[in-house]
């Protein structure tokens, strides 16, 4: 008898769900936010066609681009509410970019449009949905929501979790208004770490600053934790750099439980490297965003980022017996420009790996730089003079 009555609680439940399911799945709601959809992007089109090289934002593109984000996020959660719970993120991605809303003049990205060359039509022309799941213990679905500006793109993000066998949506990141094309997200990418055993996560976010004329950009990435109860997440950490567009790479992120890591190409302090591997490795601890080895790959490249990073960084890569010199020796070293010609790299003796840089300013004067390690680097010296224990031909003087 108790098992009986067990039994038609569970179903009763079960219904509870279908029925709550069914209330709040509307077909008709994505339908009505794909016409709303339509609309806005219609009358974004139908503005007048920015100059090639123009970046500033009309008043009216910039409401009409605000508009358009926020049909854009109507749409998606229109559609995942009646996603099925098991629903796999190639099928989300298949039916978002197959709406009406998505087919006007829509055009997935190859490696000539890529959003990435100078629209020849009015913003919102090109249009993507990209999705991803997490495993099955978080049960998270992304989606990025992307579509063209001039010189470059903007783009919507989402994150839904399942509740109830209902889709949710608990964070949505997205540019603020802006009045010029470089404050839009495009490049625009993401990881979601793993769930620690609190089951507490992060997701970091980078995005390149759109531009017209240049390879060289901003690229600015961000850490979000989700806040119960809302959907804008609390930014813990933020921070930028210049990358160089160099071929396909337009940034990589990587998530791990408690560390996240940013790669692209940037500038060098020589002028005939042009530009070299960035390694951007953060610990992520509660709140706390620390940047931790490795930060280089190669010890000239070590040498270039000793140099120009901030104190504070570089002395947690640098021999803790010698900080006071190295200290001393990085306040007067110039950062700015391109300050250094890399002149030599020699092997240096003993068991570890050790290499000595050799680096002339625009004084023609000499700084020889002592570098251990071969993935997680530390600087040992900085001198004036070439060590007399590392093999082949030092620095020639002038």
């Amino acid at each position: 008898m108790k098992l009986l009555a067990y039994v038609v609680i569970l179903l009763l439940f079960n219904a509870q769900i279908a029925a709550a399911q069914v209330a709040i799945c509307m077909k008709e709601d994505i339908s009505r936010a794909a016409a709303q959809f339509d609309a806005a992007r219609a009358a974004l089109l139908d503005l007048p066609v920015p100059h090639k090289l123009d970046l500033d934002i009309s008043p009216e593109a910039q409401q009409g681009i605000a508009l358009l984000k926020r049909r854009l996020g109507d749409l998606v959660i229109a559609y995942m509410r009646c996603a099925a719970s098991d629903s796999q993120a190639q099928k989300i991605e298949q039916d978002l970019n197959a709406l009406p809303s998505a087919t006007i003049l829509h055009g997935r990205p190859t490696r000539k449009s890529n959003f990435s060359e100078p629209s020849l039509y009015g913003h919102g022309h090109l249009l993507e949905f990209h999705v991803e799941r997490t495993g099955d213990q978080q049960k998270l679905i992304a989606v990025t929501a992307s579509f063209t500006i001039r010189c470059g793109s903007d783009s919507v993000f989402l994150i839904f979790t399942l509740e109830n066998n209902v889709w949710r949506e608990i964070l949505r990141w997205q540019s603020k208004p802006y009045k010029e094309v470089s404050g839009a997200f495009w490049s625009f990418g993401h990881a979601i770490s793993p769930p620690d055993k609190f089951g507490n996560w992060y997701v970091v976010t980078k995005h390149i600053s759109p531009w017209c004329t240049s390879n060289w950009r901003g690229i600015l990435y961000s850490v979000l934790r989700p806040v119960p109860g809302s959907v804008e997440p609390r930014e813990i950490f933020s921070d930028n750099a210049i990358i160089y567009l160099d071929g396909d790479d337009y940034g990589a992120l990587q998530a791990q439980q408690s560390a996240f890591t940013l790669t692209f190409h940037g500038g060098s302090i020589d002028v005939d490297v042009h530009n070299r591997p960035w390694v951007k490795r953060f610990s992520v601890s509660g709140d706390n965003v620390k940047r931790i080895q490795p930060v280089a790959e190669f010890p000239r490249d070590f040498v270039d980022e000793w140099i120009v990073s901030p104190w504070a960084e570089a002395a947690e890569w640098s021999a803790p017996d010698r900080i006071a010199a190295l200290k001393d020796m990085h306040d007067r070293l110039p950062k700015k420009g391109y300050p250094f010609d890399y002149v030599s790299i020699r092997r240096c003796d003993g068991a570890l790996e050790r290499h000595e840089l050799a680096l002339r300013d625009k004084k023609d004067d000499l700084y020889y730089f002592d570098v251990l390690g071969s993935a997680s680097f530390t600087m040992k010296a900085v001198s004036r003079t070439a060590a007399l224990d590392c093999k082949g031909t030092p620095a020639p003087a002038k």
